[in-house]
């Protein structure tokens, strides 16, 4: 049976997800122009998780379909990473991940992230961001809209 947008889950890692979370981010950092080892791959997650940013992944079954990488901050929360795997995009699933995301990070902040290409830019507006100083944010209410 194939598996569709309506079976991805966000979901805390598992140890059997790091070399995919470091191909994951070996390849965004490919597609921003850096070049990454993949031994500097897994040490970048590894250290930004100990500086104090929290991970999740996106499941499709039992495959490792992305991940996003976030820190919450006093006024906003920032999305450092967010990776869908190249084979799973424009099927919808990036947008999919981006909603279940937003619904788990705390809703009485914004979210802001940078964005280094035109079409991430793209997919975040369709996502409902918006230009703001320094990248792009998710409003999470009208007094922060303004």
């Amino acid at each position: 049976m194939a598996l569709s947008v309506q079976d991805l889950r966000l979901e805390l890692p598992v140890s059997a997800d790091r070399a995919m979370l470091a191909w994951l981010n070996h390849d965004l950092h490919g597609e921003n122009g850096f070049q990454l080892t993949a031994t500097a791959a897994r040490e970048s997650i590894a250290a930004l998780r100990r500086s104090g940013y929290a991970i999740a992944v996106a499941r499709l079954g039992r495959m490792t379909a992305g991940y996003a990488l976030w820190r919450v901050g006093p006024q906003s929360v920032y999305v450092r990473h967010f990776v869908i795997r190249p084979e799973l995009r424009r099927q919808g699933m990036g947008r999919a991940f981006a909603y279940l995301l937003l619904d788990h990070l705390p809703r009485s902040k914004d979210v802001r992230l940078d964005v280094r290409t035109r079409a991430a830019r793209a997919f975040w507006l369709t996502v409902g961001f918006r230009p703001a100083l320094g990248g792009l944010r998710y409003a999470r209410n009208e007094e922060s809209a303004k």
